[in-house]
């Protein structure tokens, strides 16, 4: 299931760990133990440095369950071969992608997924970021921090984050950045939170989430 001729590369392959990975989100993919995935997830060699289209499948249906763009970290155990086990590779994802990426993290419907990846051109070189500095909100998200608002099933649910599972918080952060297009949590004011929230409350369940915004905005005034 190689790619050849410009077709995508293709292999099974299960979604087991999402945590930070200096500007990006990583995901790790345990590919199946079988010769034609071993063969696709060798071709991933050459793809370093490369910009990627992930399309997940469950099983042979034709329509993606995820779509998101990613590299292949520039490191040595960015595609692995263990000697008893499957191979690992391990994609780099921009937050902007983030909330798809996650579409295939723990998937119910099959623990096996079906992925295909192309080849979108050469990453572009990126330039030194100047400093950030602190949002005047910082004080506010602070305290939403605190009391683990973020683990709120409902909140959970809006910003398309799995349930029940422990994030890295660079994973929540990337979750707000794609939704309010801003660069740090901070930046987003208590009263644009909460009326995003309050837009979709009754989709989600939010009364309850929008009540500790307002609480937490309270007792940190202006922060």
């Amino acid at each position: 299931m190689s790619e050849s001729n410009g077709q995508p590369i293709q292999f099974f392959a299960t979604a087991e760990t999402v945590g930070g990975g200096g500007d990006d989100v990583r995901m790790e993919l345990r590919v199946q133990r079988t010769p034609p995935d071993y063969a696709a997830a060798m071709s991933l060699f050459g793809k370093r440095g490369r910009v990627l289209l992930v399309k997940a499948y469950p099983g042979a249906q034709p329509n993606a369950v995820a779509e998101f763009h990613a590299t292949i970290p520039q490191i040595q155990s960015g595609i692995r071969f263990p000697r008893k086990a499957a191979p690992l590779i391990k994609l780099d994802i921009p937050a902007t992608d983030v909330t798809q990426a996650l579409r295939v993290v723990g998937y119910e419907d099959a623990e096996v997924l079906r992925f295909e990846i192309a080849d979108e051109g050469a990453k572009p070189t990126k330039q030194k970021a100047p400093a950030k500095t602190k949002g005047e909100h910082g004080a506010f998200w602070a305290e939403l921090h605190k009391a683990g608002f973020h683990y709120r099933d409902a909140v959970r649910a809006w910003l398309g984050l799995p349930q029940k599972t422990m994030l890295d918080d660079r994973l929540i952060a990337a979750a707000y950045y794609g939704h309010f297009r801003v660069e740090s949590r901070s930046e987003i004011a208590p009263e644009r939170l909460i009326e995003a929230m309050d837009a979709v409350k009754d989709q989600f369940g939010l009364d309850g989430a929008i009540t500790f915004c307002e609480q937490a905005k309270a007792r940190v005034g202006n922060g």
